[in-house]
């Protein structure tokens, strides 16, 4: 329970801080959600967890009262990302690194030949290395916890 309520604040508290004007770098915002999403679902195999933090942080980023075709787009790439870090035959950090690529490309599907979405595809892999070694230090620890606690 603790992991969920964990994992939820996590995805809150990165679909809050993308809505506002603090994730810009070099005029480049990063799919925060994406990359937090996609690792949280090499942590978390069961979809019962994936898909209420998947549906907060859409929720949040995505808040309005019409449902356009860019939100579809976002949730489909999202649950897709998630669902593709496991179904990739190579190991957790590269299955990870190669949905946010993907997820990356959909989602700017319109300007993929300019230089601003590669480098936006960088910022989003340099992020989601870093992101990965923070998140999967920090679930270690509470794993690690868990299991010598009685």
């Amino acid at each position: 329970m603790w992991q969920f309520i964990i994992s939820a604040t996590i995805v809150s508290l990165t679909a809050f801080i993308q809505t506002t004007n603090l994730v810009f770098i070099n005029g480049l915002k990063p799919d925060l959600v994406l990359i937090v999403l996609a690792i949280l679902a090499a942590i978390h195999k069961e979809w019962k967890i994936r898909t209420p933090l998947a549906l907060i942080a859409i929720f949040i980023l995505k808040f309005s009262p019409m449902i356009n075709w860019m939100d579809v787009i976002f949730a489909a790439t999202v649950f897709m990302a998630m669902s593709l870090v496991d179904y990739l035959p190579w190991k957790k950090l590269v299955n990870i690194i190669v949905s946010i690529m993907i997820g990356t490309i959909i989602i700017n599907a319109s300007a993929i030949i300019s230089v601003v979405f590669i480098e936006e595809l960088l910022l989003n892999l340099i992020i989601s290395l870093i992101f990965f070694l923070v998140i999967n230090n920090l679930y270690a620890k509470i794993i690690k916890t868990q299991k010598n606690r009685f």
